[in-house]
């Protein structure tokens, strides 16, 4: 997917053969593949929920293009479904593996021609555990024809299963990582904590959106709170504590009649309050 980062990521080789190209599609060719994608799930052959070989259902839901996938197996009819003709590969898919081939620089791939696109959507709830894909024949596995994996949506976390248990990050953690990410030469501040099970996400996402907005406006109007999220995207919330509130407030108290003020006369400058990093302390103290 394109979200932007906070330093550029480069296309980079992550292995022999297997080449990373962050941001490779623009959000206009995303939007536009995920209508297509959207198309293409509509019945009939559209999405559907696969069954492992014990009957148990994947969390995944599927739509199979020019081939019909289905554990261990490939078919041009829905075999383990409605048994319907699948659907056929399409012309916009095809340019997109050309262009993909072109991106990696995989020459020796010029005449390779595909035949088969598998479209995953994943829900809130789905899940896809480590795995090998072993589907293909041996000849198409000697052959080393190119799997081209374009992901759209949510940024992707690759975690261990204890990220969400007992093995979360430590706050020490939580400071190493915005140290890297700032690349400053101090522990940054940071104070975390996680939803308790029992409080509904729908009474703590409000209590935390009203810091920036109030409430009404949220639901007010859809296309407005949508730019409301692009625009304060990477912004960052700011607290303050100890003598630095007490000046703070001051600064947010505005005159009554802003225009008018600098008509009463000169304004005498008393004085400035510089306040320094102190890295032995880590913390501001007022420069004498």
């Amino acid at each position: 997917m394109n979200q932007p980062t906070l330093f550029p990521r480069q296309k980079q080789q992550i292995a022999p053969g297997a080449v990373h190209l962050p941001n490779w599609l623009s959000l206009e060719a995303q939007r536009e593949l995920l209508a297509q994608c959207r198309e293409w799930a509509k019945p009939p052959s559209g999405l559907y929920t696969p069954r492992m070989l014990n009957g148990q259902p994947l969390s995944v839901r599927v739509v199979c293009l020019g081939w019909h996938w289905y554990p261990y197996s490939y078919s041009k009819t829905r075999d383990d479904s409605d048994c319907l003709p699948c659907k056929p590969f399409p012309p916009e898919l095809d340019r997109l593996t050309r262009l993909a081939l072109e991106a990696t620089l995989l020459d020796d791939q010029a005449q390779f021609q595909p035949d088969v696109a598998i479209v995953n959507w994943y829900s809130a709830s789905a899940k896809l555990g480590m795995h090998q894909d072993r589907s293909e024949s041996e000849r198409v596995r000697e052959a080393g024809s190119p799997i081209i994996s374009i992901s759209l949506g949510d940024a992707l976390l690759m975690v261990k299963p204890s990220y969400f248990g007992v093995g979360y990050l430590s706050q020490e953690r939580w400071e190493n990582l915005w140290q890297q990410s700032l690349r400053v030469d101090y522990k940054p501040i940071c104070h975390v904590r996680a939803i308790a099970k029992q409080h509904s996400p729908t009474v703590i996402v409000p209590e935390i959106l009203k810091y920036q907005c109030k409430a009404s406006d949220l639901v007010a109007n859809r296309e407005w709170f949508l730019e409301l999220t692009r625009q304060l995207h990477k912004t960052r919330a700011v607290s303050v504590g100890g003598v630095l509130r007490g000046y703070m407030k001051a600064l947010e108290q505005e005159p009554e009649d802003l225009i008018g003020e600098d008509e009463k006369g000169e304004i005498v400058d008393e004085g400035h309050l510089f306040f320094g990093w102190r890295r032995e302390q880590k913390k501001y103290k007022l420069v004498e």
